[in-house]
């Protein structure tokens, strides 16, 4: 059975900037593909991805990692954090 969860990345200042939904190694992906955004490979090149902090929170579901990521964005974004 897949275990999905929701990720985020976080600067090396703990800010977040990212918030993403996967399964399996996904969070830690940092391959520069079309998944992610130029403003997400600006702040990994910048920083380098051993220093991206990585926040992994497991779900029962798919359908509660999509909802939970959603969720997230939207607090995350109140809070006055610039995400991807």
């Amino acid at each position: 059975m897949t275990e999905f969860y929701t990720y985020l990345h976080c600067k090396p200042n703990g800010d977040p900037f990212y918030v993403g939904k996967g399964h399996g190694r996904r969070a830690y992906d940092f391959r520069f593909s079309k998944r992610k955004n130029r403003y997400h490979k600006n702040i990994v090149s910048k920083h380098g991805k051993e220093n991206i902090g990585i926040f992994i929170f497991k779900c029962i579901s798919e359908q509660q990692a999509f909802d939970d990521e959603i969720q997230q964005i939207s607090q995350l974004r109140r809070e006055g954090y610039k995400l991807c």
